[in-house]
């Protein structure tokens, strides 16, 4: 592969995997009316603060690595196993559940870690208090959600998901304990022995702003196209 065409695809990566992360919490509070309506309403209150401040990190400190197998390793990975998981067990709706679950709240236990570490090295106790309220708050009641759906499907069925949620929530957790609050996504040991740079988010790029549009709206119409052609496959 040439360097430009090494570069295109990385462009491409970049902005496909921030459309995915900006699409998926959206679609994961939908979701909960399809699968399990009772709980939407819970399920937005305790996701309300977590999900916000998951925006905005994401929107001022996401970075993709510039070395290719670790952008394909972080872009497609994650998402292959809750999908694995998902449609194994239940169906598309609880891909998007799943999916806000594995990314917000991997995130929300890498702060919870993180805070914790750090309060105990610098014996300050009131920012974790806060963190636990909230980050806690959306581990607790989205994980009891998840446990709760999750509990009629297979038990391997469930592998893939818990897989899924360990790597998120390893680097995140990492990333948090050492202070850095860049969402250096694919910073992988290869990586940083090919002294990879990093790509930064799209959003200061007007052609990149554009096709994370494109990526967002395709992700989000996804349901209806996936439906669609399941009803044609059984026509």
């Amino acid at each position: 592969m040439t360097d430009a065409t090494r570069v295109k695809v990385l462009n491409y990566l970049v902005r496909l995997h921030f459309a995915y992360l900006v699409a998926i919490p959206l679609l994961g509070l939908a979701s909960w009316w399809f699968v399990r309506r009772s709980s939407l309403a819970l399920m937005i209150i305790a996701g309300f603060a977590a999900i916000a401040a998951y925006y905005a990190l994401l929107s001022e400190q996401y970075h993709l690595t510039t070395h290719l197998p670790s952008a394909l390793y972080v872009v497609f990975l994650g998402p292959a196993l809750i999908m694995i998981s998902s449609l194994l067990g239940g169906g598309l709706w609880y891909f998007f559940i799943d999916a806000t679950f594995v990314e917000v709240g991997g995130m929300c236990a890498g702060i919870v870690v993180g805070a914790t570490v750090k309060g105990l090295n610098e014996k300050e106790y009131g920012m974790p208090v806060i963190l636990y309220i909230f980050m806690g708050g959306f581990i607790a009641v989205w994980g009891w959600g998840v446990l709760r759906t999750h509990g009629q499907f297979r038990w391997y069925d469930n592998i893939w998901l818990a897989v899924a949620l360990i790597n998120v929530g390893y680097g995140h957790s990492r990333m948090f304990i050492s202070g850095d609050l860049e969402l250096n996504y694919g910073g992988t040991r290869a990586a940083a022995r090919a002294g990879a740079d990093w790509l930064p988010g799209p959003l200061q790029d007007q052609q990149g702003f554009s096709l994370i549009l494109v990526f967002a709206i395709l992700i989000v119409l996804s349901p209806v196209v996936l439906g669609f052609l399941s009803y044609i496959m059984r026509g």
